[in-house]
């Protein structure tokens, strides 16, 4: 009988993965193969090497790097030494650098060689830190020693392996992960080692985790980035389970397709946006993609036409899920023993509970619509440095998500839209998603967005931005009279422009707030009569 103890805090959960699975390959990477005894090991190498370059328990340690194993060993030996991770995308600018570097201080960074000149070094000098933090690069070691930096790969290489592991208890800071920023200056959600844990085993089997037999693998494709809510906790996830990963630097949609078919891929989890890519891939036909079975979609609302058209053509199941940073990744989702209804998020998770409430704070009945507000041990522990926004946030206990939604009455939960987005006109509140939805069925649109415009008459108008399908045509009127079909006319765009592509944010999700700025301007449309 299996007696492996479950994990309490981040450090143990690679232990946990070796003792329950023995060794097997973890990572597929470039083509190469990683097991997880390796990404154990040099870990344990790291963890010493940052102790010899002065990292405390309860220092901050910046990882900025592209997708790779050495994130997974980078963030494993930060938690090992009790030190907090602080992930970063390799794509930020300086000034943003600049301002969460100021704002969290680092000890230490791990980035990209040529990131360091570049934005890093800029940044770190901006950010008037009270002591140099320490710059540990990938790179050749040569070229990192030249620039006088500390080499990531002598560092593993060199150092013997962490005897000891620091005292963590489930409740210390974890990790600090930044918002995007798109509501204003990104800020730090705190997430402790019990979010973590708390957030990966109420997504998981327990039975399977503490039973005798172990299930056949089940290759994941993972190109979400690792240092996103989302792609963080695939990554620690996977330690709950013998089944590989194969990782991806970045999400490109012909490399998918030959992946899936290279490792017969059978789980994939992704943001709206790659299954949009993959679903209007011209070639996908070209490749076998039937071991793909189930597709775990987050991050951003799935359109029902994307979900419908995937599962046709792919014969994958979908199951999308709800989240948000504050609450560890994950609140809600569609699990493989429960029924799934499109357009609803699923289920709470084990151990979250979820209300809808008006604006007074009561707590509104099914089927009703109100702020989503939650409480659970995936609750953030507050904003870093930020007690004023912490207030805002969390209040009575309760997490205000600030998106807009309902609850079904077998529990489901359903989201309709962020308080942000909400477009009130002429006294009728009108929900981006629903025009949305509808604009999405039309056969010759890619994608949308809707937000609202500035109106004298009715205080905001509709207005929605429209990628095409290549190769097809439509009128702004075709579209406008499409949408009437089905839509009150409040709720029907006034105003449709056309464009070549949407704007995005780091992870893919279409970024409202760049377009309500363009928008404001309301030019190349046609207003409705």
């Amino acid at each position: 009988m299996v007696t492996t103890q479950l994990p309490q805090v981040l450090s143990e959960l690679a232990e946990f993965n070796l003792r329950r699975f023995g060794e097997y390959t973890m990572v597929y990477y470039e083509g190469q193969a990683y097991t997880n005894t390796k990404l154990a090991e040099q870990a344990r190498r790291l963890g010493t090497g940052l102790q010899m370059q002065g990292v405390q328990p309860g220092d901050r340690v910046i990882v900025m790097l592209v997708n790779s194993p050495d994130v997974l060993v980078a963030y494993q030996a930060i938690a090992r030494i009790g030190a907090v991770v602080v992930p970063l995308l390799p794509v930020l600018k300086t000034s943003e650098i600049q301002h969460i570097a100021s704002n969290c201080q680092p000890r230490a960074i791990i980035t990209n060689l040529p990131l360091v000149a570049t934005v890093v070094q800029p940044a770190l000098e901006a950010a008037n830190l009270p002591e140099p933090a320490i710059i540990i690069a990938l790179g050749e070691p040569a070229a990192v020693r030249e620039a006088g930096l500390v080499s990531y790969s002598e560092l593993v290489t060199n150092s013997e392996p962490l005897q000891e592991v620091a005292q963590c208890q489930p409740e210390d800071l974890a990790i600090i992960l930044y918002t995007s920023g798109t509501t204003g200056k990104p800020k730090g959600v705190m997430l402790s080692h019990h979010n973590h844990i708390h957030n990966l085993l109420s997504a998981a089997d327990q039975d399977y985790l503490m039973a005798d037999t172990i299930n056949p693998p089940e290759p994941g494709l993972v190109a979400l980035p690792l240092a996103h809510a989302f792609g963080l906790s695939v990554g620690n996830l996977a330690n709950l389970s013998s089944n590989p990963i194969v990782l991806m630097s970045r999400f490109e949609t012909q490399k998918a397709f030959e992946l899936i078919e290279k490792y017969q891929v059978q789980r994939m989890p992704a943001v709206p946006a790659m299954l949009v890519a993959m679903l209007n891939y011209p070639d996908a036909a070209r490749y076998d993609t039937s071991s793909l079975k189930s597709v775990v979609s987050g991050s951003a609302p799935l359109p029902e036409s994307v979900l419908w058209g995937f599962q046709k053509r792919f014969g994958a199941t979908i199951h999308e899920g709800y989240g948000l940073t504050e609450a560890t990744t994950a609140v809600s989702g569609h699990r493989d023993d429960m029924v799934i209804k499109p357009g609803s998020v699923g289920k709470p998770n084990g151990g979250n509970e979820v209300r809808i409430i008006d604006t007074e704070g009561r707590v509104l009945p099914p089927k009703e619509l109100g702020e989503v507000v939650v409480q659970g041990g995936n609750v953030m522990l507050g904003y870093y440095q930020n007690p004023e926004a912490t207030a805002s946030a969390i209040r009575d206990g309760w997490l205000h998500t600030g998106d807009v939604g309902y609850l079904d009455e077998d529990g489901y939960l359903y989201i309709v839209s962020r308080i942000k987005d909400l477009i009130i006109r002429n006294g009728q509140n009108v929900y981006p998603r629903d025009s949305e939805e509808v604009l999405g069925q039309h056969p010759a649109v890619l994608e949308v967005a809707v937000v609202g415009v500035p109106s004298a008459q009715y205080g905001e108008e509709v207005k929605a931005f429209v990628t095409l399908r290549p190769g097809h045509t439509v009128t702004p009127q075709e579209l406008m009279d499409f949408c009437r079909e089905t839509l009150a006319n409040y709720k029907t765009p006034a105003y449709i422009e056309f464009v070549e592509a949407l704007p995005r944010n780091t992870v893919g999700k279409i970024n409202k707030r760049a377009l309500r700025e363009t928008a404001s301007q309301v030019s190349p449309s046609i207003p409705f009569k």
